[in-house]
């Protein structure tokens, strides 16, 4: 099984600036991230929690973080980047080893694909994972697929950004949703209050690739901001 990483890249703009990175990134950042090998690029906007704008990749190693490609893939290979994240307000980047929570009994990591994610990041032990993973696959695990989550993750963090610090914690569960969720995270905490701290939620929708159906102000829309 390959050893696929999940990495997350998370900027906060002021709201005027937003649909330029929107057509950045759609049209320049993720054509070039796929061709230095990155397996998926996808785009979400905040509704609760964390930065407004969230990036989330699949990749197979962190070797690419160190290539030269990728450390040329600036100003000088990409004459909009700086027009673009002139007006960032902050900035994290964070990479973690993955594990499919459910469908319970899937090896092969999947590629992400979800019109909603829900992100819940948290601090626990290296010794706390499998007993977390055991109980999210559990009948009364808090996020099973019959309540609409179409895949959940695990992961925990392993790697760090060359450039960018991350100040998130350690472990993260994210859940693949074809609509906004109404499920929440407070059992997780009180399950495991001696083994989790600092938990933070974060729920987004999908701005690339564009969402497979449109989303309207009942669900958190419109699609661009």
């Amino acid at each position: 099984m390959t050893n696929r990483l999940l990495y997350t890249a998370e900027v906060e703009f002021p709201d005027t600036d937003l649909q330029p990175f929107v057509e950045w990134f759609a049209f320049r950042h993720a054509p070039d991230l796929f061709k230095l090998g990155f397996k998926s690029c996808a785009s979400y906007r905040a509704v609760e929690g964390g930065m407004n704008i969230m990036d989330i990749y699949d990749m197979d190693g962190s070797d690419v973080f160190e290539s030269v490609p990728y450390r040329e893939m600036s100003a000088s290979k990409d004459p909009y980047v700086n027009g673009v994240m002139r007006t960032a307000i902050r900035e994290a980047a964070t990479i973690y080893t993955q594990r499919i929570v459910q469908p319970k009994g899937m090896t092969a990591i999947p590629l992400l694909d979800a019109d909603w994610i829900t992100m819940v990041r948290f601090d626990a032990t290296a010794a706390a994972d499998e007993e977390i993973i055991g109980w999210l696959g559990e009948k009364e695990g808090p996020l099973q697929a019959g309540m609409g989550a179409a895949r959940i993750r695990y992961g925990w963090r392993s790697y760090d950004h060359p450039v960018l610090p991350t100040p998130r914690p350690r472990c993260i569960l994210l859940a693949e949703w074809a609509k906004r969720p109404e499920v929440r995270f407070d059992a997780l905490k009180k399950r495991f209050s001696q083994q989790v701290s600092a938990v933070e939620v974060y729920v987004g929708y999908r701005l690339y690739p564009w969402a497979d159906r449109p989303l309207n102000k009942a669900d958190g829309g419109p699609c661009y901001p």
